[in-house]
């Protein structure tokens, strides 16, 4: 499967392929990068056409807060953050109290607060500067 991305009144095919596995979600940030994610990682597709690779298992929802931060639900909630190197890596912030349980869904609120949607952990409201 290809990218396409719309250029004035024509849709022009981006650099590169999406793979065959199913995608289970995408977002676009506010610098325009386009993340997409499916059952092992997010790639990060930037609007120079560049390229990276996030291996996570079974993500669920990437969101970015008002701060910049991004933040992945899967089995944790995981930060994503630069490496040394310019590439991405996800890093555990939080685990649910309860083993094989799924983050399904995040939310930020007017405070900032993590609002984190579980399968069966209830939701959970997080401070991401105090966990």
């Amino acid at each position: 499967p290809r990218v396409w991305k719309r250029v004035g009144s024509t849709w022009q095919v981006q650099p590169g392929e999406v793979g065959a596995a199913e995608i289970l979600g995408l977002i676009s940030d506010r610098d325009g990068t386009l993340w997409v994610w499916r059952g092992n990682g997010v790639e990060r597709r930037g609007s120079d056409g560049t390229v990276s690779t996030i291996a996570v298992e079974r993500p669920n929802q990437l969101l970015q807060t008002r701060d910049g931060r991004y933040w992945l639900a899967s089995e944790v909630l995981h930060r994503l953050e630069r490496d040394a190197q310019g590439g991405w890596r996800a890093v555990e912030h939080w685990r649910p109290r309860r083993a094989h349980t799924r983050l399904l869904s995040l939310f930020e609120d007017a405070d900032g607060a993590l609002w984190i949607a579980t399968d069966g952990d209830g939701i959970w409201r997080l401070r991401p500067d105090s966990a």
